[in-house]
């Protein structure tokens, strides 16, 4: 009996110990003293969306830390500001990250008319030993070389064989001495695609030996890369013996995974049922733009894999494209505290009662500015029931105030104030960018037309359309 128990203790620490695992990471980011740094992680490698760990201040000499809790590999993105790092991190490791210095004033930064994020150069000083990251540069670098190379033969039918077998026992003798497992299955996908490009080995011989639900890595991200890319598109290209408008048919009328899977499930590469499930995941998420699909049928798909999946990381990863694409489909904006350039704090209940017409500008995008001078009329017009704000991207608040006086922009013109998770909210990457929001503050209309792309007359439509019951 007491052997019993030792046992199960024993167990019970083992299992406790795995889900704690402590990684921690130290970064010294010269330039970056004062500024608020964010650390980030995915939920998933089909929707890829991001969850928020944690956030700190960077110390006066650039020097922070996170602790992260994982039991497996995890790929993680640290951000301050608009730059970012992204590199793999091991269970019950200790980092330490250099990057290089960084001027945060430096304009010619920005690449113009582009808020997206840049990445500087850095480096692991710690751990040095077979570190994976590393690893994986090192073989990333190999392969690229070899598909930049022989990209055009490769697809062509061109390349001697003799030359694809001299790359794989390459490729092999590097894998020998490979410490990671992780680097070794990224080697091992990578000549399978390789082999599969040549024709040396067929679709089935990939989907029986990587793609079968007992083999899907869900936490690989690089493996998820290469699921992603297997099985882009499938059933718009792929799948034999449907008609002409037969999958649009049962979409946009059946409106359920039910129907869609009695579609499909004839399909000889998609009898398995749970990676069935997940490539249909995969090709929502793409065909979500596609004008010939109701947006509406494919949520209700997604609902019906969110309850009723076959298992948890199918639920999960149905739940995240849902609310990523639900985020431009009257879904609930994201409250904000911005500084005007009065010094008044707005957030979006500010604006409760009235359309929002949102727009991000910079000095630096004369688009921004033409845009906005043909927004002048649109206030004359709408004034009544459109709330017009303009925020502010830049760093010179001085100039953006002169701008804004001598063009006679008289709305509310806010300022970012360095608020990252705001542009991050608002998916505030390329410029010009207008959004339109409801009076209850959901989301209406993203990306919205711009002043120049007839905002007004398709603004009247769709009141038409909600029959002047304005929202």
């Amino acid at each position: 009996m007491k052997l019993q128990i030792s046992i199960l203790l024993f167990f019970f620490l083992a299992i406790n110990l795995i889900s704690s695992a402590k990684t921690t990471i130290k970064i010294n980011f010269p330039g970056s003293q004062g500024r608020k740094a964010l650390l980030w992680t995915y939920s998933d490698f089909i929707s890829y969306q991001q969850i928020k760990n944690s956030e700190t201040t960077i110390d006066s000499n650039g020097k922070f830390n996170f602790s992260l809790t994982n039991s497996q590999i995890t790929f993680v993105t640290i951000q301050v500001e608009f730059l970012k790092i992204e590199f793999y991190v091991e269970p019950n490791m200790d980092y330490e990250i250099e990057v290089d210095k960084v001027d945060f004033n430096n304009r010619d930064l920005f690449p113009q008319e582009m808020i997206g994020y840049l990445n500087p150069q850095f480096k692991i000083v710690k751990p040095t030993k077979h570190e994976l990251n590393s690893e994986l540069a090192m073989v990333t670098k190999v392969f690229d070389s070899f598909f930049d190379t022989a990209y055009l033969y490769l697809y062509q039918s061109r390349l001697p064989q003799e030359t694809v077998e001299i790359f794989k026992a390459q490729a092999d003798s590097i894998k020998s001495i490979i410490k990671s497992d992780f680097v070794k299955k990224f080697i091992e996908i990578q000549l399978a695609n390789l082999d599969l490009i040549t024709r040396k080995v067929n679709t089935k011989y990939i989907v029986d030996n990587y793609f079968k639900s007992t083999n899907i890595l869900y936490n690989n991200r690089l493996y998820m890369d290469f699921f992603n890319s297997f099985w882009s598109k499938y059933l718009l290209t792929s799948i034999k013996g449907l008609k002409y408008g037969e999958l649009d048919s049962v979409i946009n009328n059946g409106q359920s995974y039910y129907s869609l899977t009695r579609l499909i499930e004839k399909d000889e590469f998609l009898k398995e049922p749970k990676l069935r499930e997940l490539v249909v995941l995969r090709n929502l998420n793409q065909m979500y733009a596609d004008r010939r699909f109701s947006k509406v049928a494919i949520q209700n798909i997604l609902s019906d894999i969110a309850a009723k999946g076959l298992n948890a990381e199918n639920k999960k990863i149905a739940t995240n494209i849902r609310k990523s694409l639900m985020w431009n489909a009257e879904s609930k904006a994201a409250d904000f505290a911005l500084p005007s350039f009065n010094n008044e704090i707005y957030s979006l209940k500010s604006f409760e009662g009235k359309y929002i017409y949102l727009n991000f500008w910079d000095d630096k995008c004369p688009k921004c500015l033409a845009e906005m001078d043909l927004e002048k009329e649109l206030v004359y017009d709408f004034d009544d029931i459109i709330n017009f704000v303009s925020v502010y991207v830049g760093p010179d608040t001085n100039l953006a105030k002169t701008i804004i006086e001598n063009r006679d922009y008289k709305w509310i013109n806010l300022y970012y104030n360095h608020d990252f998770e705001f542009l991050r909210n608002y998916k505030a990457e390329i410029l010009p960018l207008h959004i339109l929001i409801d009076k209850n503050s959901n989301m209406e209309w993203f990306p919205a037309a711009l002043p120049s792309e007839d905002f007004k007359n398709l603004f009247l439509e769709m009141l038409n359309e909600k029959k002047g019951n304005l929202k």
